[in-house]
């Protein structure tokens, strides 16, 4: 075991699943206001359309400024939710609530979004709610149609809409260190060293930027310049396959750098010994 991916018998996927981790994710993301702080995307909620066998992702888009209700852009058509929907021809809707707000959107499986001023997915999901829902069309600010479902028109009176997103990848939450400090628990660390990313997004930021590993020699910080797994970039893990051996990285077996894979298998040795 080293003194980077180890420490009180833990290695670090193991860490990402105690409750101390996640305790701390969960403050640091509401700090971050539940979006990703390079791209902008909020976690997505996942839709299932059973008759096209057709997962779809949304959330709010926060990159991008909210549609206003403005009298002057709105086009008040008095359609039937149902018409509209029967016009669009589309197989199957569904409805979710956004996390990190009470927004919720409807969404068909042909990709078409319907901004709604309802907050409760279960009223939407109600059929006296949805036969007599209307369509209101909004023209935003950049000359964009978009469809908002509501009840009266008092509903609408200095309403905002966040930008929503939808994918067929899901977006995720997570925590990203700015650095590592060996003999440092993943909770253990200040502020200023968490950021909020999406998954795309710390992908990216370890493929890039790989992250400086500190020890603390004689009350002085030295770098270690190590070289991150080729595989996982130096994360350790794949969240998105934790459901296998807690998403660990089969390459390194979390320890995240190529030297510690090296002195591990072919020497078997204590590499905290080497530092």
């Amino acid at each position: 075991m080293n003194g980077l991916s180890f420490y009180n018998g833990l290695s670090y996927p193991e860490q990402l699943e105690t409750k101390e981790w996640k305790s701390r994710r969960n403050a640091i993301i509401l700090r971050d206001e539940n979006r990703c702080r390079l791209c902008g995307k909020g976690q997505s909620v996942n839709l299932f359309f059973s008759n096209s066998n057709l997962w779809l992702y949304l959330g709010i888009d926060y990159s991008k400024k909210e549609i206003c209700c403005q009298k002057e852009n709105m086009r008040i058509k008095s359609i039937k939710l149902k018409d509209y929907i029967n016009s669009c021809r589309p197989n199957q809707i569904q409805a979710g609530k956004l996390p990190g707000s009470n927004f919720v959107s409807i969404v068909t499986d042909k990709r078409m979004l319907l901004y709604t001023v309802c907050t409760n997915v279960d009223i939407v999901n109600c059929q006296s709610w949805f036969d007599s829902a209307l369509v209101a069309e909004i023209i935003s600010g950049e000359g964009e149609s978009v469809p908002i479902v509501y009840q009266t028109e008092a509903d609408l009176k200095d309403m905002s809409f966040p930008r929503i997103y939808i994918q067929e990848a899901p977006i995720v939450l997570q925590v990203h260190h700015k650095r590592y400090y060996t003999g440092m628990l993943a909770w253990e660390y200040d502020d200023s060293d968490l950021v909020t990313l999406c998954q795309e997004c710390h992908s990216k930021i370890h493929k890039l930027f790989p992250v400086q590993v500190f020890i603390n020699n004689n009350g002085i910080l030295k770098v270690m310049n190590y070289t991150p797994c080729e595989r996982c970039n130096g994360t350790g893990y794949f969240p998105e396959y934790k459901h296998v051996q807690n998403g660990i990285c089969f390459r390194c077996h979390g320890e995240r750098y190529e030297e510690f894979i090296k002195e591990d298998s072919s020497q078997g040795i204590d590499v905290t010994d080497l530092i």
